[in-house]
């Protein structure tokens, strides 16, 4: 019996760990770091890398199967193809690792068969070519099951309106888990209007490029004109 029982001790790295012993009758329960439940891998950490890992051959074995019948077959048929095999790859346990780390190599192998399907060459950019094939990337599929699990389970979550009666234009928002927990509300989740980092680092980038190249080009006479030019 104890030979198919196991237990996972999840961690985090800012944490210290704590080693902890499970017995069942005096004896001891097998320690793991990862295991597969319901065709998901999950590991100690809950960084999905293994699982990452576990699906990236069925994804290039389905680019292959593309690139093999592609000269016999039309685009639609082409899409087919992939919604039934690549896309429903990707797609099952996406709202759980879609935000991994890990997932660009999944983003890869898609922007990869995407360019088989239209028969354009690895350096080709593929931005073009999700919006001629009207096929989401990653992240937009990410997005819209979090949006379509919120839509099902509606009656679990609380907006700001159950809570006050203030005419606010965040009356129809969901209340942070912060607030939440706070108020004492249970269940439910959070989703807050959130930029991606790298959209946000590459707009701080482009201000402070832009406050350089109007220093440089519009030189001052003394330190209160620069200090107004900055």
């Amino acid at each position: 019996m104890l030979k198919k029982t196991h237990y996972i001790q999840f961690k985090t790295k800012n944490k210290p760990k704590t080693h902890i012993k499970i017995t069942y009758y005096n004896k001891q329960i097998l320690k793991i770091s990862k295991i597969k439940f319901l065709g998901t891998y999950i590991n100690d950490t809950i960084n999905w890398k293994y699982h990452i890992e576990f699906v990236l051959p069925t994804l290039s074995a389905i680019c292959y199967a593309m690139r093999i019948i592609k000269p016999y077959v039309s685009l639609e048929m082409l899409k087919i193809v992939h919604y039934s095999n690549f896309n429903s790859t990707i797609n099952y346990g996406l709202p759980f690792w879609g935000t991994s780390p890990h997932g660009k190599k999944i983003f890869r192998m898609q922007k990869k068969i995407v360019r088989i399907m239209m028969g354009h060459r690895k350096e080709a950019s593929s931005r073009n070519l999700f919006r001629k094939l009207k096929i989401l990337p990653q992240m937009s599929q990410y997005i819209l099951s979090l949006m379509m699990s919120i839509t099902k389970n509606k009656n679990q979550f609380t907006v700001n309106s159950e809570i006050h009666s203030i005419n606010t234009r965040q009356q129809w928002e969901l209340v942070d888990g912060s607030r939440r927990r706070e108020m004492g509300i249970s269940g439910g989740g959070s989703l807050r209007r959130r930029r991606p980092t790298q959209a946000c680092s590459a707009e701080k980038k482009k201000k402070k490029n832009t406050r350089q190249h109007t220093n440089l080009h519009q030189p001052t006479s003394n330190l209160t004109g620069y200090q107004q030019g900055i």
